[in-house]
């Protein structure tokens, strides 16, 4: 696991304290950052990976649908009549297919599957287009997606053999799912993942801020930037990959910037700061 850790504290607790310096200076001296956008701690991270492909609209074979804040409604996913939101283009998406989402605040909640009913419909979900689609920076073409409190910002509930992908968002205003077991335990304020199957779920150069859990004051509700799941009853052998994103102002019981539960999980260069766990549980990870 190489990350860049700063900041992250149990709620109260003095940013100055020992353990958080040393903390810090360590995994700092272990793990760089990468390279691209600048953050305002000075430290750095990539924009996005890169992917860009021309808009199709529905098809037999890969899909490439795009969507563009403010389009007009009844768009058919193309770049001259793209989607208005995203919810719709995963709608009309089929397994395997692209959604390519230019610069623009997207307030939804944005949902593959469901708690307890994951769904085989693995997709490719990237962000930081510019409003014709024919090129991509997510520095500078932001793609915000804001769930309003009304529940996690981004859902994955999967059960695949595939990689789904979640690439170059900026992700915030979301709130943990449910409030027990039956409904979610409140995790996962952000980005909530749930990977059965053996398939991976990817979550890359994203930037997840200013999200809670669903009761960030008790410690058995997790994972206010993201929380992953990856369940290995019933032989599933499923993985997430947390990769090169900037995970910050997150609150949470436990593991405020990320919670992970399960045995399949990597989480690689990633930037996570200043996210705040409650009394003296986990503000980072």
């Amino acid at each position: 696991m190489y990350v860049w850790l700063g900041g992250n504290r149990p709620e109260g607790q003095d940013m100055g304290s020992a353990w958080g310096i040393g903390t810090m200076a360590v995994l700092a001296a272990l793990a760089p950052p990468v390279s691209g956008g600048t953050s305002p701690k000075g430290g750095v991270v990539i924009a996005d990976n890169g992917q860009i492909h021309a808009c199709t609209g529905a098809q037999a074979g890969v899909a490439v649908l795009c969507v563009r804040d403010g389009a007009a409604p009844g768009g058919s996913g193309t770049a001259v009549a793209p989607f208005a939101s995203i919810g719709a283009a995963i709608t009309a998406a089929k397994a395997g297919d692209v959604v390519q989402v230019a610069a623009g605040s997207y307030v939804e909640n944005v949902a593959v599957g469901a708690f307890n009913s994951p769904v085989g419909k693995h997709l490719t979900l990237l962000g930081g287009f510019a409003a014709d689609f024919a090129t991509r920076d997510a520095d500078v073409h932001a793609s915000i997606i804001d769930g309003g409190l009304l529940g996690p910002t981004v859902q994955l509930h999967l059960n695949t053999s595939q990689t789904t992908t979640l690439d170059g968002f900026r992700i915030t205003g979301g709130r943990g799912l449910g409030t027990d077991w039956q409904t979610g335990y409140g995790h996962g304020g952000g980005v909530y993942v749930e990977q059965q199957g053996s398939g991976t779920t990817v979550i890359s150069h994203n930037r997840i801020y200013g999200n809670r859990t669903n009761n960030h004051t008790t410690a058995d509700s997790r994972g206010g930037g993201i929380h992953a799941d990856t369940p290995t009853w019933g032989g599933f052998t499923g993985t997430v990959r947390i990769q090169d994103n900037w995970i910050h102002d997150n609150l949470g019981g436990k593991g405020a910037g990320i919670n992970v539960v399960g045995r399949y999980a990597a989480i690689e260069r990633n930037r996570i700061e200043d996210n705040i766990g409650h009394n003296d549980h986990g503000g980072g990870v």
